[in-house]
């Protein structure tokens, strides 16, 4: 079952990560415990590494017809997706 999650990390002096999307429970767990680097999340030179951790993850809702709201208007993201992070690592991987 699809679920919008809150994504939320902070990082002290120079800001929070924070997003939303859609997933499902099962891709979640498995992105709890890996590290993920956002390339430039607030300009230029301002990368940062997070180990992904469950008190980063929030649901927001599981309403099935709000989330196919959000995906018949293409707003099922928003921010920053440590998910599609890992899968854009995942392709890059099997070349």
């Amino acid at each position: 079952m699809q679920k919008v999650f809150r994504f939320e990390v902070k990082c002290g002096r120079a800001g929070d990560l924070l997003g939303t999307f859609v997933a499902d429970d099962a891709k979640v767990a498995a992105a709890i415990g890996q590290t993920v680097y956002f390339e430039e999340p607030w300009g230029k030179h301002s990368g940062v590494e997070v180990t992904l951790a469950l008190e980063h993850f929030e649901i927001l809702t599981d309403d099935q017809d709000f989330i196919a709201t959000l995906g018949k208007y293409g707003m099922g993201h928003h921010g920053n997706d440590p998910l599609g992070i890992i899968a854009d690592r995942a392709m890059d991987a099997a070349g």
